[in-house]
C-alpha cells in the first residue's frame, strides 16, 4: 500500500503543521518515541486498511486535514470491513508514550501499547487510556478551585487536571514569593535578573563577580548581553546592554595583608 499509493508526502506536510504535529501530546513527556500525530495515524491506517481506491480520499483527508468528521469516516470504513464479532485490535510493541495507540483509539480500535520503560508506559496511559475513561464518579478534589468549577460542563478529567495545576501553581507562588517579589505596582516583573556576587571580607558588602549575562555566540551572530554599572553618588544601579562588558566588575580588596575597610571603593547597591 505504501509503495503504490499511500500519501507519504501528505504525512510529511501534516507533520509540519500545528494541527498534525502532535506538539500538545508530545508536551506530556518529551523524550519517548516522539512521533507526530499524522505519522502515528499513518502507521495505524497502513496496518489496518485494505488496499482499495475507495480508501484513498479518506486517508488523504484524515492525514492532511484531521478533524472529527474525517476521523469518523475512517472509523466507519474500518468497522464495515471487519467481520462481525471480531473487533479490530492493534499492538504497538515499542509504543513509547502511546501515540500510535492513541490514534488507534480515536478510530475505535482496541489498542495495546508495550514499552520496556515504566515511565513510558505511564505516559501512554495518561495519553491514550485515561482520557477515554469515565471519571464522573470520582470524589471531588479537596481544593477550593474544585468547588468553584463543579458546574462548568467540562469533562471531569480535564476539569480536575486544571484544578490540580492551579493548586500546584498557587503553592509554588506562595513558597517562592520571597525570591520573586512583585514590583511597586503590585505585579510580577516580566523577568528577574540573577547575578553572581562575591563577598568582601573587609566591608562585608557583596559585589558583582561578573558583568556577563550571556556570552557572545559567533555562529548565530549573537552579541550576547551584559550589565552596565551606573553609579549615583553613594549608590549604583545596573542596566542590561547588548554585547560584552566594556568595564570590569568592581574589584575585591587587595591581598589579606593590604585589606581594610577603606580598600573598597564601591558602595552597597541600591534597592
Amino acid at each position: 500500500m505504501i509503495d503504490r499509493w499511500f500519501p507519504c508526502l501528505a504525512v510529511d506536510d501534516a507533520v509540519g503543521t500545528p494541527a498534525g504535529s502532535g506538539r500538545s501530546e508530545k508536551a506530556i513527556f518529551t523524550w519517548f518515541a516522539s512521533r507526530p500525530i499524522a505519522q502515528a495515524r499513518a502507521a495505524v491506517l497502513a496496518s489496518l486498511l485494505s488496499d482499495s481506491h475507495a480508501n484513498r480520499e479518506l486517508v488523504d483527508k484524515a492525514i492532511r486535514e484531521g478533524g472529527s468528521r474525517n476521523i469518523e469516516a475512517l472509523a466507519e470504513t474500518l468497522r464495515s470491513q471487519t467481520p462481525a464479532g471480531r473487533p479490530l485490535r492493534l499492538v504497538d510493541t515499542f509504543s513509547g508514550r502511546g501515540m500510535i495507540p492513541l490514534e488507534a483509539a480515536r478510530l475505535g480500535i482496541a489498542a495495546v501499547g508495550i514499552d520496556y520503560s515504566p515511565l513510558a508506559t505511564l505516559a501512554g496511559r495518561l495519553l491514550a487510556d485515561y482520557p477515554f475513561r469515565d471519571w464522573s464518579a470520582e470524589p471531588t478534589l479537596p481544593y477550593e478551585a474544585a468547588e468553584q468549577r463543579l458546574d462548568t460542563g467540562e469533562p471531569r478529567l480535564l476539569r480536575d487536571v486544571e484544578v490540580l495545576q492551579k493548586e500546584v501553581g498557587d503553592r509554588v507562588r506562595r513558597r517562592l514569593a520571597t525570591f520573586y517579589p512583585v514590583g511597586p505596582n503590585g505585579q510580577h516583573p516580566w523577568a528577574y535578573l540573577w547575578a553572581l556576587t562575591l563577598p568582601c571580607e573587609g566591608c562585608k558588602n557583596r559585589f558583582l563577580g561578573s558583568l556577563v549575562l550571556r556570552h557572545p555566540y559567533r555562529r548565530t551572530h549573537d552579541p550576547g548581553q551584559s550589565l552596565r554599572l551606573i553609579k549615583h553618588d553613594d549608590m549604583w544601579e545596573t542596566e542590561v546592554v547588548d554585547g560584552a562588558p566594556t568595564k570590569s566588575p568592581p574589584s575585591l580588596p587587595a591581598p589579606k595583608a593590604q585589606r581594610s575597610r577603606a580598600a573598597c571603593s564601591v558602595t552597597r547597591p541600591s534597592a
